[in-house]
């Protein structure tokens, strides 16, 4: 990535958000700084052709100014500490700028949630984010969402889709280069004070006793800082009312002892005070870690998942004590954990990305518990996005996450639901309260970040602890009570890295003509093909809804195979880097408290024998 692709990718981006300005059938005013229209002097929606025959009567310079200001796109754009990060996010305001949009620009290096956020409260109409994530050093990327007056209902805010992606690839495709766009310095940078507003957001939501109503009618609140401004469409707006699941209390928060690690990343500023803010008084960063920088010095690569990335946060936590850690990857969308467990050399468990899921995942249904008021509050009012859209709450996960949440959400009477990897898809899913994907990202606020946020689910991560710890519980005791309650699902990765690409495709034809015929000792007993969006089987799933909408997203390149105890495989090739990934599960379906260690050692052995029999039918 270099300063051409950037700037190119933003024209085409600009040439495509105005196209579709142009060409919107409904055309709502836009939030302020726009200036009112003169055609719309009472805030109506102006449709298109309203437009065109506005502009082929207008006569005066200020009549076209207006016009060219309902036309230009809103674009806000953020970056994280990489290399040439900074330098690519100026790139994309200059073209913005240029193109005739309006640009505006995080003052300084920030996590990606914080972006996404004000995207959704500002409501632009994109965003920006200049982020290669948890990629190794020498990688950088571009990240578009897409909301406002182009993306209405629940993409608003989302990060894009097709048909977005194909067009702007053909509006990149037809841009000039570089050298040959105009660029403009009329950007402006975003107030610092959006930090805060962030950090009153995420810690008004793990207040004392509160659950979250996804309502359409902001203004009942009467609280400012949680209304997002108009721009024509109903964004989502989420009140306080009483609830179960956050208990809150102020000398539970301030006993548990947090260490917290950024992994040189951008997000230690804004995590750690938001757990201060929320009340967690004992935090302790890695400072080797804490400070960005780009070259990531004490980790092999920046990403929580991989081995070794939280050695220096584990020896902070045997010196200072502590309950939970908490770690973010550089930025700070995913969250990763671990607990004290006596058993390991080190005294420390990480949990895994099912785990974590799983835990908040409870956490949220907890908080719909409390049914008088939540119910009344919910169905009274205008659904989220529109009449159509599902108005029962549900709770989602990515097609290659474990099966638990799904048992969780049902025994808490929420509607679960599988989606396509990546929260793209995630965050689509109709209703929407919570959804994660096992790879550390969880989406805990969707009204207000539509994307993975590895900051509010840190904070959840610690209320939950600090919740437990107070009953003389913890994470891992929770964690055993789902599998008492619901059956053991231990899940695991087989991750398959390769030097030649073709080998992928080698593999899953492999797969496909050889099939599996058995999971560890279970016979397999059905298979599905998602290239085709063959539809499941009710003998098949007990998530037949869950099922039904991924049969209205588009085919993707995975395989899955089941057993009827509910263990099974799903195998797919990375969206993002050179590896065919493999998602385990194995299910215990009966487990007592006196059999769930024996249970465990059976899981585990038998995720061993899943793995063999994969690498025999993938033959690489």
């Amino acid at each position: 990535m270099n300063t051409e692709t950037v700037a190119r990718a933003t024209f085409g981006l600009a040439q495509v958000l105005r196209e579709a300005l142009q060409n919107s059938r409904e055309f709502p005013a836009p939030a302020v700084p726009y200036p009112e229209p003169a055609i719309n002097p009472r805030g109506d929606a102006c449709h298109a052709s309203s437009l065109r025959q506005f502009a082929r009567a207008s006569n005066t310079p200020s009549d076209h100014h207006v016009l060219s200001a309902l036309l230009s796109p809103r674009v806000v754009i953020g970056f994280d500490a990489r290399h040439h990060s900074a330098e690519f996010a100026r790139v994309t305001a200059e073209v913005i700028a240029g193109a005739g949009g309006k640009a505006e620009l995080m003052p300084r290096a920030c996590p990606t949630p914080l972006l996404a956020f004000y995207l959704r409260e500002s409501g632009a109409d994109a965003g920006v984010m200049i982020t290669a994530s948890h990629n190794p050093a020498r990688d950088n990327g571009y990240k578009v969402y897409l909301g406002g007056r182009v993306v209405t209902g629940l993409g608003s805010g989302a990060q894009l889709v097709v048909p977005w992606d194909a067009r702007i690839m053909a509006a990149i495709d037809a841009a000039p280069s570089a050298a040959k766009l105009p660029l403009a310095d009329s950007y402006s940078l975003i107030d610092d004070s959006l930090w805060s507003r962030y950090r009153e957001r995420a810690v008004s939501l793990v207040e004392s006793s509160t659950s979250v109503i996804p309502s359409s009618a902001a203004e009942s609140s009467g609280d400012s800082r949680l209304t997002f401004p108009s721009t024509g469409a109903n964004l989502p707006f989420c009140k306080v009312a009483p609830g179960r699941g956050l208990r809150g209390s102020t000398q539970a928060r301030a006993a548990l002892r947090i260490v917290h690690t950024s992994l040189h990343g951008v997000g230690a500023e804004l995590a750690e005070t938001v757990l201060e803010d929320a009340g967690f008084s004992s935090v302790f960063s890695v400072e080797a870690q804490c400070e960005p920088d780009p070259d990531f010095p004490t980790v092999s690569f920046p990403n929580p998942e991989e081995a070794g990335a939280l050695d220096l946060a584990i020896e902070r936590a045997r010196e200072v004590e502590a309950d939970l850690i908490l770690a973010n990857d550089p930025d700070a969308d995913r969250v990763a954990a671990a607990v004290p467990c006596p058993r390991t050399p080190t005294g420390w468990r990480q949990l895994t990305g099912d785990e974590v899921g799983v835990l908040l995942g409870w956490q949220a249904c907890e908080q719909w518990k409390n049914r008088a008021e939540r119910t009344a509050a919910y169905e009274t009012e205008p659904t989220v996005e529109s009449p159509a859209e599902r108005t029962v709450p549900t709770v989602a996960r990515s097609l290659v996450s474990g099966e638990l949440l799904d048992a969780v959400a049902r025994a808490a009477g929420l509607q679960p639901m599988v989606s396509l990897t990546g929260f793209k898809w995630i965050a689509r899913t109709p209703g929407l309260i919570y959804g994660y994907e096992e790879a550390l990202g969880v989406c805990p606020d969707p009204a207000a970040v539509r994307d993975k946020d590895g900051i509010s689910a840190g904070l959840r991560l610690a209320v939950l602890a600090a919740d437990l710890r107070a009953e003389g519980r913890t994470c891992s005791d929770l964690l055993d009570e789902l599998a008492i309650q619901h059956g053991l699902y231990a899940t695991a990765p087989l991750t398959i890295r390769v030097s030649d690409l073709s080998a992928i495709a080698k593999g899953m034809a492999n797969l496909r003509e050889r099939g599996l015929t058995r999971l560890g000792e279970e016979p397999v007993t059905f298979t599905l093909d998602l290239s085709s969006n063959q539809p499941a089987d009710p003998k098949e799933t007990s998530v037949l809804a869950a099922w039904e909408n991924l049969r209205g997203l588009p085919a993707t390149d995975a395989l899955f195979f089941g057993a009827s105890s509910g263990t099974r495989v799903v195998v797919r090739p990375s969206g993002t880097e050179p590896k065919l990934k493999c998602y385990l599960q194995v299910v215990i379906p009966e487990v007592t408290r006196r059999s769930l260690r024996e249970a465990h050692v059976n899981a585990a052995a038998a995720l061993e024998l899943i793995r063999n029999q994969l690498h025999c039918a993938l033959a690489l």
